[in-house]
């Protein structure tokens, strides 16, 4: 890469009424590098298409292949070695979004190990360890995940401008790869929801606190199931933030969907109250949806009754409700073809335990989400892999709107009489699912020697 000068010019921009920075990267001789303006232009040609393919106006290619000539451009543009790091930022911005999309996880991962041989700025590493650690977490390879959490933490004691950056994100980082373990590591998990509580408590007057952490520790308390980290949780809402500022309003919606957890509505209720007293809803955003979030919590709370619904298979043949297993243990499995922690969850733990239970009163329904997904994809998703248990399609979002789902895949486990157990995004609930179904239906049958 050749030697290039950084001129920082402010100008004063008239028509906003403010000052301008703008940054141009220079060859030796005081030109722009023509090599990275090409490489940098073809990231805004890519980003432009994507946007016109959103918006309908240039449908003439795929999404896919959009997304994947944004996510390419931007990966050579890293490959420059670019001296301007807002642009090697919004390039990475690009990578971590696309390559996730697409699912490109060995791509991602050279395009990750490349930039951290190539920019020593520590704020880049950051994203490059981060990314990297992703990259491992999907490929399953979770030694490797927690190794990047680590240098995450090294460059987090070495560099002060991204102490809380980097050491948030180890933190999460950490509880991707474990929850992502198939059998989970109590000890570790936690060790990790202490050190995240910590970070929290000796943080959360900081100017820039970074909320990945706070919403690291419900997930990790949901991997735990043990109600010290719900009180936790909910502790950590009462005297830790100002009052009516959105990091309050965020750890009073944890509060009360903790309390929900714990089987104490008046609480949640009292949560909720405390919501409405102190901020304005009509003119908070955050705050009407922690409300809302909290209701939702309590709606589906353990005990209540389950919404019903009715749906077709994913062959549009029959139509099935709730209520036509009751009498049945119920595991609702809300879902996408696109979305990789879904297909995660059911390679990882709902065949085993359709394996296991079909046979012995466990009914599972997959309930296919609408969202850029067809009946038909679904169908040949289940059939491909294997999936035996019956694949429903939420076509008008019915289901999805009655149980509240906000993210995939959502496990939501109902009883015999068709009453909540648990209700989870994500596969927190995974332990507490086992538990239930060995107690009520006998523990896994081990194969023997001989088979």
């Amino acid at each position: 890469m050749r030697h290039r000068r950084v001129w920082f010019i402010p100008v004063l921009a008239l028509l906003l009424g403010s000052a301008a920075t703008f940054v141009f990267a220079e060859d030796e001789d005081g030109k722009p590098d023509p090599a990275e303006e090409e490489a940098w232009q073809r990231v805004t040609d890519a980003a432009d298409a994507l946007r016109a393919h959103r918006t309908g106006e240039d449908r003439s290619h795929t999404r896919n292949d959009v997304m994947r000539e944004l996510a390419d451009a931007a990966a050579a543009f890293l490959a420059q070695g670019t001296e301007d790091v807002s642009r090697a930022r919004t390039a990475a911005r690009h990578v971590s979004n696309y390559f996730r999309i697409l699912e490109d996880w060995h791509g991602a991962l050279e395009v990750w190990t490349d930039a951290l041989q190539r920019y020593e700025q520590p704020s880049l590493r950051t994203t490059f360890h981060d990314g990297r650690g992703r990259a491992y977490v999907a490929l399953g390879n979770l030694d490797e995940a927690h190794a990047e959490a680590q240098a995450l933490r090294e460059l987090a004691e070495a560099y002060e401008p991204v102490r809380l950056s980097a050491h948030a994100l180890a933190i999460d980082l950490d509880a991707a790869a474990l929850a992502a373990a198939t059998e989970p590591n109590l000890a570790a998990t936690s060790r990790l929801a202490a050190e995240a509580a910590g970070y929290l408590i000796e943080n959360v007057a900081e100017p820039h606190i970074h909320l990945r952490v706070f919403y690291t520790l419900p997930r990790l308390t949901a991997t735990l199931n043990q109600p010290e980290w719900l009180e936790l949780t909910a502790r950590l809402a009462a005297d830790n933030a100002p009052e009516g500022s959105n990091l309050w309003v965020l750890m009073l919606q944890h509060r009360g969907t903790a309390l929900v957890e714990l089987g104490r509505p008046d609480e949640a209720n009292a949560t909720i109250q405390r919501l409405r007293q102190g901020v304005d809803l009509e003119s908070n955003t955050t705050a009407r949806r922690a409300v809302a979030t909290i209701e939702r919590a309590l709606v589906l709370a353990p005990g209540t009754e389950a919404p019903n619904f009715e749906l077709y298979d994913v062959k549009g043949e029959q139509r099935f409700s709730v209520e036509d297993f009751r009498g049945e243990i119920v595991l609702l499995e809300f879902w996408a073809t696109w979305c990789g922690p879904c297909r995660r969850v059911m390679e990882d733990h709902l065949q085993p335990l359709h394996e296991a239970y079909a046979e012995r009163g466990l009914t599972i329904l997959g309930i296919g989400s609408p969202t850029r997904d067809t009946a038909e994809a679904q169908a040949a998703f289940a059939k491909e892999h294997g999936y035996g248990w019956l694949k429903l399609f939420d076509e008008q979002a019915e289901a999805i709107r009655a149980y509240h789902v906000t993210g995939l895949p959502t496990l939501v486990l109902l009883d015999r009489e068709g009453k909540v157990v648990t209700h989870s995004s994500g596969a927190g609930a995974i332990s507490a699912i086992r538990t239930y179904l060995h107690d009520h239906l006998g523990p896994v049958e081990q194969p023997s020697d001989a088979d």
